[in-house]
Formats: C-alpha cells, sequence, structure tokens
C-alpha cells in the first residue's frame, strides 16, 4: 500500500466467534494458508482454553517421546490477547463452561 505497510502480507479471511454457555470448537487447521491468528475482545479467562495439538503426534509412540513430549498446548485467553500461529498446527477451544459469552476474532494471512 502507499504507506509501505503490505510487505507482501494479504488478508484471506476473518471471523468473529461467540462462544456462550457450552459452546465449543472442533480440532481442526486451516489448510492453504501460511499464519491464522486469533484476538481475544472479550473474554474472562475461564470461558474456554484454545488447545494447540503438537505437529509431532506421529512420534508419540516411541516410548522416549511419550515421556518427554506434551502432545497439547493450553493457553488461556485474556482480554486483549493476540496469538499467532501457522496455520497447519491443529488446533481446538475446550468448552466454555461460563455464562459469560467470549467473542474472540480470527483470521488468516498469507504471503506472495
Amino acid at each position: 500500500d502507499s504507506l509501505g505497510w503490505n510487505h507482501g502480507w494479504k488478508h484471506q479471511s476473518s471471523w468473529f466467534n461467540f462462544n456462550g454457555k457450552n459452546d465449543f470448537i472442533f480440532a481442526h487447521c486451516h489448510s492453504k494458508r501460511l499464519v491464522s491468528g486469533v484476538y481475544y475482545h472479550q473474554t474472562i479467562g475461564r470461558d474456554g482454553n484454545i488447545v494447540f495439538e503438537s505437529p509431532s503426534i506421529s512420534l508419540y509412540s516411541a516410548p522416549l517421546a511419550r515421556e518427554t513430549m506434551e502432545m497439547e498446548h493450553r493457553i488461556v485467553p485474556e482480554k486483549g490477547m493476540l496469538i499467532l500461529f501457522p496455520s497447519f498446527l491443529r488446533h481446538r477451544v475446550d468448552v466454555n463452561k461460563t455464562d459469560h459469552t467470549r467473542i474472540s476474532l480470527s483470521f488468516n494471512v498469507d504471503h506472495d
């Protein structure tokens, strides 16, 4: 763009998530994209963690790997938090067991 902020990055898609009581998001990835992200607009932190699965899940069958590798990484959301991650990384959102509606903005970007 005219301000020089583009640097080859292109917005591909974005959407709002409204997760109320008992809502959750199944494990998935964002194929055919480079970087994905989520911005937490409204959360109390107990309304569903985002959980990333290890891309090395196939190594888990090795005895040493079972003892040393974490298969999941949980992040407790905070208001104003921005998380960026490679789009191929499988992730999910735990069940919201509160009466609070969590609002987040998710997006995908690519690079030329």
